[in-house]
């Protein structure tokens, strides 16, 4: 819920994501995060084999991609090729959340399931994914790092605009995680740019997400998200730890610490 110094905050008004204690928001948009009707595209499934209206599920199993996108530069499009031919092979992929690794960005928005909470301070945003229980937090007040340590979900720093809208800028992002379900891999100069935007009297949030990285994409690329808002409670959701790969699927291992904190 908001809290009572945001809501006061003086010369701006601030659009309010979590008017109540169980204010919760679900996606209905197909396949999670829907590509820009113009302009650059991401990845996609390879059109040869799969129609448009393919109802391949990229939870479940990875159908050969387009390595052929104009818009991937060529050591991301030479690691799709080699995807593709392990699936070809007759490989099972994964994402590597099925193994407990974070999503990152802007991937995690993918899932649909799971509903999203959103709690706001005056200095900060935490964005919690019901999905694997993971968190995003977004400063407020403040300018990126000069130099942020690369992390999984980058260094956020957000600002209101127009009393609807909260924008939130993204950098400082490590290269282990992907753009998409697809796995197409990303650099560290990853730059995510997103608008949450309230509408309908504050029922349902679109939001628009601009996708930059200079050493993997030939250009930006932009992707939209719906979300409805509902009554839930948050569930911990835990994510079944799953270290073992007996048929060789090619899971991925389960994140290890080596380093005790005490």
């Amino acid at each position: 819920m908001l809290s009572t110094a945001a809501a006061a905050a003086p010369a701006e008004r601030i659009p309010n994501f979590s008017p109540g204690a169980n204010t919760a928001w679900r996606s209905d948009s197909p396949n999670g995060l829907v590509p820009s009707p113009t302009g650059p595209q991401p990845v996609g499934a390879d059109p040869t084999i799969f129609d448009k209206d393919h109802p391949y599920d990229m939870d479940k199993a990875f159908p050969v991609v387009d390595a052929t996108n104009p818009n991937l530069l060529p050591w991301v499009a030479d690691a799709l090729r080699a995807q593709n031919a392990r699936v070809l092979w007759g490989a099972r992929l994964y994402s590597p959340t099925s193994s407990c690794w974070p999503a990152g960005l802007p991937t995690i928005m993918r899932y649909n399931g799971p509903p999203v909470f959103i709690t706001q301070t005056e200095n900060e945003v935490v964005i919690i994914q019901e999905f694997n229980s993971q968190v995003r937090r977004v400063l407020l007040n403040r300018q990126h790092s000069s130099r942020p340590k690369p992390s999984w979900y980058g260094e956020s720093i957000g600002h209101y605009e127009n009393g609807d809208t909260l924008v939130i800028d993204t950098v400082g992002f490590n290269d282990r995680t992907y753009l998409d379900l697809f796995r197409t891999p990303h650099s560290v100069d990853l730059h995510v740019t997103e608008r949450w935007k309230l509408a309908a009297g504050g029922r349902e949030i679109d939001v628009t997400i601009r996708i930059e990285d200079p050493g993997a994409l030939k250009a930006p690329y932009e992707l939209t998200k719906h979300y409805n808002r509902l009554e839930a409670q948050w569930q911990e959701v835990i994510c079944a730890e799953n270290p073992d790969d007996p048929l060789k699927q090619g899971l991925e291992p389960v994140p290890e610490d080596p380093t005790p904190d005490f």
